[in-house]
C-alpha cells in the first residue's frame, strides 16, 4: 500500500491510542499514513487503487459506533452508496464482557462497506481490551502482517 487513511471513532482513547502509534511507526515502512476523525463519505470515496482505508473504532454502548464514525455510518446505510474499489480493514476496540454487543459497530460498518462493494483485506481485528493490556502493539503487529507482502 502506498497510502493508508485511518478513520477514527474513540470514545476514551484506546482507539485514538492504536490510531497514533499506527501513524507514527507505520509511516515509513507502509508508505503514506492520514489519520481523519470525523470521517465523511468523501473518505471512502476518493481511494486510489494502491490505498487502503483503515476503521480503527472503539465500542460505544450497546454496540454502537462512537460521534466519530456515526454520520458516516448513517450515510452509508442510508445511501446504499457503491463502494467497488474500496479496500479496507477493521480494527475493533471492546468488551468480550458484553457478547451479544462486542465490536458491534465495527461488524455493522464492516457488514455495510461490503455489500456495498468494498474489498475487505483480511479478517477484521477484534481487540479484547480488557485481556489485551498491550492492544496498541498487538494492532501495530498485526498491521504489519497484514501489508507483510508490499514492504
Amino acid at each position: 500500500m502506498k497510502k493508508i487513511k485511518i478513520l477514527l471513532g474513540t470514545v476514551t482513547g484506546n482507539a485514538r491510542n492504536v490510531a497514533q502509534n499506527i501513524v507514527e511507526t507505520c509511516q515509513d515502512p507502509l508508505g503514506n499514513v492520514e489519520l481523519i476523525e470525523n470521517a465523511q463519505l468523501e473518505d471512502l470515496q476518493n481511494t486510489e487503487a494502491d490505498e487502503c482505508v483503515l476503521i480503527c473504532s472503539s465500542t460505544t454502548g450497546a454496540g454502537g459506533l462512537p460521534k466519530g464514525l456515526t454520520p458516516l455510518y448513517l450515510t452509508l446505510r442510508d445511501n446504499q452508496t457503491n463502494l467497488h474499489g474500496l479496500n479496507y480493514a477493521i480494527i475493533g476496540l471492546g468488551d468480550s464482557v458484553f457478547r451479544d454487543t462486542f465490536c458491534g459497530g465495527v461488524k455493522k460498518l464492516d457488514t455495510l462497506l461490503t455489500r456495498y462493494g468494498g474489498q475487505r483485506i483480511g479478517n477484521a481485528l477484534l481487540i479484547d481490551t480488557p485481556a489485551h493490556k498491550n492492544y496498541v502493539t498487538l494492532a501495530t503487529d498485526w498491521l504489519y502482517a497484514l501489508f507483510r507482502e508490499e514492504l
